[in-house]
């Protein structure tokens, strides 16, 4: 039964309670911890992307292993610009469904909710099983513990995933520092809620209510030393252009988060 009860991720938008409120009850003595530097590095690639928030490089060699997989199916997904339907996404994992009476549901329009679209994702790199059903986040959780998949707290370097559970309400991931699922629904069914990357500062990444499980690094066989995008915070916007080759020097936080230090 546990394999296809429908998540409560939109169970915030549905009481009508917003994410500021949310996060200000967290308190910042709570949220301190996870602003601590847990973790130092550097990665060499070229530039992808970059803005006055966000740099993100592509590192050497082929485009292959399970998190390149994990990266092209959130890309698509972001790009399909899904809505937000309450249960959309757990009859078959990976596919985009009406989901049941809910935030965002109308009978017809097709979307992802939050475990529903981390689901899409897992699946495409194999983490998942494609084509299943999915359950709640906390059932996903309990499965991939089962499996031997995933271990507790938060990926550590630029070849991570990490998954973000607040048992019963919402799950979101971390792919290399970047963040994806879906906004609580956005007040239900409104696209911005949507499944996608999320470029919110994922503010409850840094909340103690989400439990951190990360992917063990043989389930990420062949991901280390092949080409994939990493997403470093940056405080403003560096003096670089898009292909360039850089070094980029990172703390990691206890959040997850990847923070640049250094650019050259």
């Amino acid at each position: 039964m546990l394999r296809y009860l429908v998540s409560l991720c939109a169970l915030a938008s549905a009481l009508g309670v917003s994410s500021a409120a949310l996060a200000a009850s967290r308190g910042a003595v709570a949220q301190s911890r996870f602003e601590r530097v847990v973790a130092t590095g550097s990665v060499r690639g070229t530039v992808s992307s970059l803005d006055s928030s966000q740099l993100i490089i592509r590192t050497a060699g082929p485009r292959t292993g399970v998190i390149n997989q994990l990266i092209f199916a959130a890309n698509r997904i972001t790009k399909d610009d899904y809505p937000y339907v309450y249960g959309g996404g757990h009859a078959r994992a990976g596919r985009a469904s009406v989901g049941i009476p809910g935030p965002g549901y109308n009978g017809h329009r097709r979307g992802f909710d939050c475990s529903g679209s981390v689901a899409a994702v897992l699946a495409a790199g194999g983490l998942w099983p494609a084509g299943s059903g999915v359950p709640s986040d906390a059932g996903m959780i309990s499965e991939l513990k089962s499996w031997g998949l995933i271990a507790h707290g938060i990926g550590t370097g630029p070849a991570e995933v990490t998954l973000y559970d607040d048992p019963g309400q919402h799950i979101f991931m971390n792919i290399d520092g970047r963040f994806f699922g879906t906004s609580d629904g956005a007040g239900g069914g409104d696209s911005r809620g949507g499944a996608g990357w999320l470029n919110d500062g994922a503010w409850d990444a840094y909340t103690p209510t989400y439990r951190r499980y990360h992917f063990i690094a043989s389930a990420l066989k062949g991901s280390r030393g092949s080409g994939q995008k990493v997403a470093f915070q940056v405080q403003s916007q560096p003096a670089l252009t898009v292909g360039q080759s850089v070094q980029v020097k990172y703390q990691e936080l206890g959040a997850g988060v990847l923070v640049a230090t250094a650019v050259r």
